[in-house]
């Protein structure tokens, strides 16, 4: 049977790993920072689903201040990592798609250490590849760079994440997209930027790929 990938590519925070509630208290923190001002669940329960950068934006964080917004994150989610698990129905994915010889590697903004310590935690450090890059202004170039670096072609390559930003940078790169509905941004948000695939559990990325 042809494949219709040979390449599969994961974001790691939202999709493999679930940072979700790890980044709310950080942001809860940021909020109260940038604010000068103590943060109710109503307030910090607006952000959910929004995605990061849009996050930034609400906050009106100083773009000269993103560099630190994102070294912080970092710094914040080392000492919080013995918190984060993996979604539910993920890990037999991965397994599945190591086991059919699919080349499968990480693209991520999350510190290259921090996902490696998650994925032997987890029995899945088998990635052929772990990427890991700034992409506060823009995945689609720290994509383009893993592309040319292990030599992908892009009509093999399927990229899956759970933000606007990585339709946005599979579409740059003219790859391939798969959105996934438990990770940071919201189903309707999503579907609206028009990814190839739309998947609401993990298992059904298998359906996809297949």
């Amino acid at each position: 049977m042809v494949k219709k990938f040979k390449n599969i590519i994961f974001d790691f925070d939202g999709v493999i790993g679930n940072t979700i509630e790890e980044i709310v208290n950080i942001v809860i923190g940021f909020y109260e920072e940038f604010r000068h001002q103590k943060a109710n669940p109503k307030d910090i329960q607006k952000f959910i689903g929004k995605g990061i950068m849009q996050v930034i934006k609400e906050l009106k964080v100083p773009i000269t201040k993103i560099p630190y917004f994102e070294k912080k994150v970092r710094k914040e989610l080392v000492l919080r990592i013995d918190n984060i698990k993996i979604f539910d129905g993920i890990n037999e994915v991965l397994q599945q798609i190591k086991k059919e010889g699919y080349g499968l590697g990480i693209l991520s903004s999350n510190s290259t250490e921090n996902i490696r310590h998650i994925l032997k935690k987890n029995n899945l450090d088998f990635f052929d590849f772990i990427y890991s890059g700034s992409s506060f202004f823009g995945k689609g170039k720290i994509l383009a760079k893993l592309l040319k670096r292990y030599h992908l072609e892009a009509k093999q390559t399927l990229y899956i994440g759970d933000e606007l930003r990585d339709i946005q940078a599979a579409k740059e790169n003219k790859i391939s997209s798969l959105a996934v509905g438990w990770g940071y941004n919201k189903e309707n948000l999503l579907k609206a930027e028009k990814p190839d695939y739309f998947v609401k559990k993990p298992k059904d990325i298998l359906k996809i790929i297949a």
